[in-house]
């Protein structure tokens, strides 16, 4: 469990492996993926078909994944996001068969791997873009009072995962497999820990400097196939 939510923070980190590539090229290809999961969803009435094309969203995502992190730390993080999508469809299919107002097994397993499909597509807004870059978007949005808060609040979001790993591995070597919940409290001083780093690092040192954002590069042409690509899918 620690190693599965080790990994699953580095989902939610800025990946260099994207700095080849434009700003602009990478925001349409995030948001490229993010529509065509939820497009999915309403498109097609054929449950057979939505299941198709849900299943190649996510093979195209997991490839995207496996080049940016590498293919044991995505399937190691999904390891854990499918456990909870998992547990979440098995208390719809037990309130179904009980008679509660709930969907068929059909649409819970549809959804179930909408969910994972989703996912992956949301975890790729995080890895595409760097702290200055959000920044920047948000100065020319007219927000920059928030660009500061917003990257402080995300930086901290892939850490604080991270202590959670750190947390369980603590617990599991001094109580073994008990006392599971005793993981708050190391969780907790790790995290203000951290907290205070941050806040005095940005005191002395101030906050992340605003990057360039790009429109093209030659690489471009690689992302923009993978969105013709996924065009390719929901209208074939």
């Amino acid at each position: 469990m620690a190693l599965a939510i080790r990994d699953f923070s580095y989902m939610f980190s800025y990946s260099k492996r994207v700095r080849d590539y434009s700003t602009l090229s990478r925001i349409s290809l995030s948001i490229s993926l993010v529509v065509s999961t939820l497009l999915s969803r309403t498109l097609f009435n054929d449950p057979t078909l939505e299941t198709i094309k849900l299943v190649e969203i996510l093979v195209l995502e997991l490839l995207v994944g496996f080049y940016l992190r590498g293919a044991r730390l995505v399937l190691s993080a999904l390891r854990l996001v499918v456990f909870f999508v998992a547990l979440g469809a098995l208390i719809f299919y037990v309130s179904y068969l009980v008679g509660w107002a709930t969907p068929g097994p059909v649409q819970i397993a549809l959804g179930a791997l909408s969910l994972v499909s989703l996912f992956m597509a949301l975890s790729f807004v995080f890895q595409f873009l760097s702290l200055g870059e959000w920044r920047r978007l948000f100065t020319l949005l007219g927000l920059k009072k928030y660009a500061v808060l917003f990257s402080l609040v995300i930086s901290q979001i892939p850490v604080t995962i991270y202590y959670a790993s750190e947390a369980f591995t603590t617990v599991r070597v001094k109580y073994g497999n008990k006392k599971l919940y005793k993981v708050t409290t190391p969780l907790i001083l790790l995290s203000l820990s951290n907290a205070r780093n941050l806040l005095e690092s940005h005191a002395l040192y101030g906050v992340y400097q605003e990057h360039k954002l790009t429109l093209f590069k030659k690489k471009d042409l690689v992302l923009y196939a993978t969105m013709i690509l996924l065009a390719i899918i929901l209208l074939s």
